[in-house]
C-alpha cells in the first residue's frame, strides 16, 4: 500500500463509521437492544451459554439474563469445591441494570475478575457464571444458583464469600438449603464496615479514631495492617 491510496489514510473513526452505517456489530441482531437479546436467546446456541432469560415489562422492570458458557461450566466444575465469590455492581451499561458475577479461584489463589477467555483464565480469578438483571434480590440470586445447579448438579462449595448483604446468602439457601457451606465476608467490606462503626463508637478526639481512618487504605504500610487496627478497636471497647 502506497501513500496515495485511500486506504492509507483510513483510521479508527472510518472503521467505526463503516461498522455503524452497515450495522456490522458482532453479536447484534437488531438495532433495538432488547430485541437483539431476544433474537440471540431464540438462536439457542450452546456457546452463548444462556441459561435463563426474562424480558422486561413495559416499565422496564423484571429483566433477567443468566449466562454460564461451556468454558465457565468447566471451570466451575473444576474449582467450585474450594469456594465461590459472588458480588454485584450497579449500572455497568447505559441501562439501569445490575451485573452479578460468581467467581471461582484456581489452585494458586491468584486473580482479577475478567471475562470467559479460557486460555487466559488458567492463572486468574475466573467468572463461572453471571447474571444481568433489573434487580438483585434473594429471589433473583436464587435464579442464578438454580442455573448453576442445573449445569453443575453436584455443586457444593466449602465457602461462599460476599459482602455483608444478606441477599446472596439467602438466595443460595433457597436453592441449597441442606448444604453445609460456610458463609464468609469479603475482608474489604469487613474493614470498611468496621471503619464506619469506629467513627460512631470511638471518641472524636481519640488517637484510636485517627488511626481507624486508614483502615480502608489498602496501600498503607505493613505496620498498618487491618489485624492491628482490629486489635486496637477491640482494646478500646474492652476499656469502656
Amino acid at each position: 500500500m502506497n501513500d496515495s491510496s485511500r486506504l492509507f489514510f483510513t483510521d479508527g473513526n472510518d472503521l467505526r463509521n463503516l461498522r455503524s452505517s452497515n450495522n456490522l456489530h458482532e453479536g447484534r441482531f437488531d438495532e433495538d437492544d432488547l430485541k437483539s437479546v431476544q433474537e440471540r436467546v431464540l438462536r439457542s446456541s450452546e456457546d452463548d451459554g444462556i441459561c435463563h432469560f426474562l424480558a422486561s415489562d413495559e416499565k422496564g422492570a423484571g429483566f433477567c439474563l443468566v449466562v454460564m458458557t461451556p468454558a465457565q461450566k468447566e471451570l466451575c466444575q473444576k474449582y467450585y469445591h474450594r469456594g465461590v465469590c459472588i458480588d454485584d455492581t450497579h449500572n455497568p451499561t447505559r441501562y439501569p441494570l445490575k451485573l452479578t458475577t460468581m467467581h471461582v479461584v484456581n489452585g494458586q489463589d491468584r486473580g482479577i475478575p475478567i471475562g470467559d477467555h479460557s486460555k487466559v483464565l488458567k492463572n486468574y480469578l475466573m467468572v463461572s457464571a453471571y447474571m444481568i438483571s433489573s434487580s438483585v434480590s434473594s429471589e433473583d440470586v436464587a435464579v442464578l444458583f438454580q442455573c448453576v445447579q442445573k449445569n453443575v448438579p453436584d455443586f457444593y462449595p466449602r465457602f461462599l464469600m460476599s459482602d455483608e448483604a444478606s441477599v446472596f446468602w439467602n438466595g443460595y439457601l433457597k436453592v441449597f438449603p441442606e448444604r453445609q457451606t460456610k458463609r464468609i465476608w469479603c475482608i474489604w467490606h469487613v474493614i470498611k464496615a468496621l471503619g464506619k462503626k469506629a467513627e460512631e463508637l470511638l471518641p472524636k478526639d481519640s488517637s484510636e479514631l485517627r488511626r481507624t481512618r486508614s483502615w480502608t487504605d489498602f496501600k498503607s504500610s505493613s505496620s498498618k495492617r487491618p489485624s492491628c487496627r482490629l486489635f486496637e478497636l477491640r482494646r478500646y471497647l474492652l476499656k469502656r
